[in-house]
Order: C-alpha cells, then sequence, then structure tokens
C-alpha cells in the first residue's frame, strides 16, 4: 500500500460527497455505465487496453473504457436527463507520472439544454465552492479566460487565423525553430507538436485556474464547431496541470459519421483490428447538450496540495 495519509483518503471522500451534492442541487441525476465494452469511440490520439472473456463457446474480445462517454450517451438520447458519473477509466500507451495513471477517476458530467459557456461558470462555482469549504492550502479563485488564438499569439507570437493549411503552419512553426520531421503529419500532429513544446508549459496558469477555449476545428473531437476555424471546446488547467476538458456536444448524425470517420483513418495504421461504436447512428440527434470531463484524481491532488499522484493514491505502486 503507498504511503499516503489517512487524512488525504477522508478529504478525497469528502471532494467527492461535495461534488455530488452540487450536482444533484444543480438537476444533475447520478449514474453508472459499463466500464467493459466490445466497442469504442474512435481517438486517435488515445490507444486502449484489451482484454478476452472466456466463456462455452469460445473467448470475446473487449476494451476497458477509456471514459464513460460511450455509455452516458445512450443514456442522454433515452433519458433526456443530466446525468454525470464518477469512472474509473483506463489508457494504454500513456507513460506514468507525477500527473498521470493509466488506471484512474474520472468525474464526467452532462447537462441537457446548456452549452460549454454554462458549463463554464458551473465548473468555476463548483470548485470555488468545494476548496472553500475544505481545510486545504489550494483555494481556487474565479477562472481566467483565454482563447487558444489569444494564448498562440502572446506566447509565441504567431495568428492561429493565419495558419490554416498545413503548409503556412508548418512554416511558421519552423521560422520559431520547432522542427517537422514527418511531412505526412496532419495539421492536428503539428499543432500538437506546438502546444506541447511551447504553449502548454507557458499557460498563465499557476496562480488561478485557466480556461482555454476555441480548440482549432482542426483537431479531431466531438465538439460542435462554432466556425470555419474553431470548436466550441475549452479545457482548464491549473498549477501547470489540465484538469478537465468539455465540449459543446455535435449532436447531428453527420457531424458524428464525420469525426468518426477521420478518426478511423488515423487509428487503422496503428490498430488495424479496432472495433468502432457502430451503434451511434441509432442514438442521434442527441438533444443539445454540454459535457465536462474532470480528472477527479488531479483535482484531489491539487486541494491537498500535493504535487505528485501517487500521494492521492493508495495502490499506485500496483499501476506502474
Amino acid at each position: 500500500m503507498n504511503n499516503i495519509s489517512i487524512e488525504t483518503q477522508i478529504a478525497r471522500t469528502k471532494i467527492r460527497k461535495m461534488i455530488s451534492k452540487f450536482l444533484e442541487s444543480e438537476g444533475f441525476m447520478e449514474v453508472e455505465t459499463p466500464i467493459l465494452s466490445r466497442r469504442a469511440i474512435p481517438e486517435s490520439s488515445i490507444r486502449l487496453f484489451e482484454t478476452k472473456r472466456i466463456t462455452m463457446n469460445g473467448q470475446d474480445e473487449f476494451y476497458l473504457l477509456p471514459s464513460p462517454e460511450l455509455y452516458m450517451k445512450r443514456m442522454i438520447f433515452e433519458w433526456r436527463k443530466s446525468i454525470y458519473q464518477f469512472s474509473k477509466c483506463f489508457r494504454n500507451s500513456e507513460q506514468t507520472s507525477k500527473e498521470h495513471c493509466n488506471e484512474f477517476t474520472m468525474l464526467e458530467y452532462y447537462k441537457i439544454g446548456e452549452d460549454e459557456q454554462d458549463q463554464a461558470r458551473r465548473t468555476d462555482k463548483m470548485l470555488k465552492e468545494v476548496s472553500a469549504e475544505l481545510d486545504c492550502s489550494s483555494k481556487l479563485n474565479d477562472f481566467r479566460y483565454m482563447s487558444m488564438r489569444e494564448a498562440v499569439k502572446k506566447i509565441v507570437g504567431l495568428d492561429l487565423n493565419e495558419m490554416q493549411d498545413v503548409k503556412s503552419l508548418r512554416k511558421n512553426l519552423e521560422n520559431i525553430g520547432i522542427s517537422i520531421y514527418d511531412k505526412c503529419e496532419s495539421w492536428a500532429d503539428s499543432f500538437n507538436r506546438l502546444f506541447v513544446s511551447a504553449i502548454e508549459q507557458n499557460l498563465p496558469c499557476h496562480d488561478k485556474p485557466l480556461l482555454l477555449y476555441d480548440y482549432p476545428r482542426q483537431i479531431e473531437c466531438l465538439a460542435a464547431n462554432k466556425d470555419d476555424k474553431y470548436k466550441r471546446r475549452w479545457e482548464l488547467y491549473y498549477k501547470g496541470i489540465e484538469l478537465a476538458n468539455c465540449y459543446y456536444e455535435a449532436v447531428e448524425k453527420e457531424d458524428i459519421a464525420k469525426c468518426f470517420e477521420n478518426e478511423i483513418k488515423a487509428i487503422k495504421s496503428i490498430e488495424p483490428n479496432f472495433r468502432q461504436d457502430d451503434d451511434m447512428a441509432s442514438y442521434t440527434p442527441l438533444p443539445p447538450s454540454s459535457g465536462v470531463a474532470l480528472g477527479f484524481d488531479r483535482l484531489v491532488m491539487l486541494l491537498a496540495g500535493k504535487d505528485n499522484i501517487q500521494d492521492v493514491l493508495p495502490f499506485y505502486e500496483n499501476l506502474i
């Protein structure tokens, strides 16, 4: 067992109870969904754990899901109800670090009839209330807001609006000393190279949470388009750590199918036997809604004043 204090475990339990109380007061219903599935949502940036179920007739192949999104969206379609869940999640081929473990707890909450700005205000209020009630060293203040275009402009002096094709993006990256070795990589991959190497580590998020919004449209995800350049998506950073991710959800069959098609192309070169969720079309269109995925272990770590995720996971050594 990892050497964490019982006070940290008590704080973890208290944080979870306070979040549940807050979300239920806001009209959310708690749910539980499977962590095993024969199919998964295609996400080219995520590698999955696979397992087998042994039966009288042979073996069935399953994934350990990287988030509860797949089944929660089916509930939203059927019930038209705002829901939340604390779920165990699994992501393969990601380096264990002081901020990440391959098995972790995710909090996801979806609100019907509201957009990503509504969820930003709710998340701000929730985290301030939780940190205020908790006897902790980190008190979360009002969120600071910054668009991705503004962040790139302030940190490296480039304008995203002028780098909308892969040729101009690469030229600008080379001008600031970021080399592109794979001339076949996508716009999204080249932008990610910029973000990881220059932007993320220099975000102004150490004194108060930073909500980074309007992500480039070229980065495939199930967020609705804002315009021809950006998606209605934000991510929350605090003390240099990515804490939450939010979409104003894409709801139409055509938009979801296009995202799946592009992601499958990227995945098949790495995992040719990937089994995607084929039932999404049967539960579209989804009702207008927005969803937040928040790393619960990271939140506990930050509120407890720890700088390593192993300090809030009793059995961390079993997972490395």
